[in-house]
Order: structure tokens, then sequence, then C-alpha cells
């Protein structure tokens, strides 16, 4: 093997395990900047970096096969909540805090708990709101 093609043959691998480590971290927390700067892209170009590799399928698939493990794991977790609470809500073993965080814990979850904002703001920017509103009904 000749230098040149040894070079490219370690860069190819190089970018690999780079593309394989921006997949993993991705699916963490769903942020291409962030992951890709872990995965060791420069921070000076990990947006774009992020941008390109989201864009790749060789990039796409893993990442759908980490979505689907995090859905089960979401499940699991669930499940787990669930069975703690029967086991804190039972007379023998009666722990009212546990029950109440477990509960707290399901609720979030299930979207129950939702914060109202209000919001006060200038009176020209309502208008034009509303008047956006309206132009896009008719």
């Amino acid at each position: 093997m000749s230098r040149s093609s040894q070079r490219a043959f370690h860069a190819s691998n190089k970018g690999k395990s780079k593309r394989e480590r921006f997949a993993k971290e991705y699916a963490v927390d769903c942020n291409a900047t962030q992951a890709a700067i872990r995965a060791g892209y420069s921070p000076k170009t990990a947006r774009q970096q992020g941008a390109r590799l989201l864009s790749k399928v060789n990039i796409a698939l893993p990442l759908e096969e980490a979505a689907k493990a995090a859905e089960l794991n979401a499940e699991e977790v669930i499940d787990g909540i669930r069975r703690t609470v029967q086991r804190c809500e039972s007379p023998d073993n009666f722990q009212p805090f546990a029950v109440l965080k477990g509960y707290e814990l399901l609720g979030k979850r299930l979207k129950l708990f939702t914060d109202k904002i209000e919001l006060t703001g200038d009176d020209l920017l309502i208008e034009r709101l509303t008047a956006g509103r309206k132009r896009l009904q008719e």
C-alpha cells in the first residue's frame, strides 16, 4: 500500500469514527452543534459540521436506530416509576413523598402540568400580530 493510499485509508477511518461518535452524541440531546463538538469537530465549525452530518444518509440510519432505542428506554423508565409508585402505595410500605414524586414525574411525562404565561406588550405589536393572523386566515 502506498503512502498516499495509507493516508487516505486512515483519513476515511478517522472520519468514520468521528461520524459514528457524532451519531451517538446527537442521540443524547439532539443538539447537532454540541454533538459535533463532543465528537471532536472544531467548535468554530461545529454548527456547519452538525448540519452537514445530519444530511448524510449514513448518519441518519444510526440516528433513527438510537431514537428507537431511546423510546424503549423511556417506556422502561415510565414502567419503573409506575412499579415504584405501586410499591410505595402498599399499606405495609406506604411512602407518601415517594408516591407524590412518582405521580409528579408521570404527570410531567404526560404533559399534564403546563405553565401558563401571561404576556403583556406593546399595543402596536399586538395589532400587527392580529392583522397577520387575519391575513393568514383569508
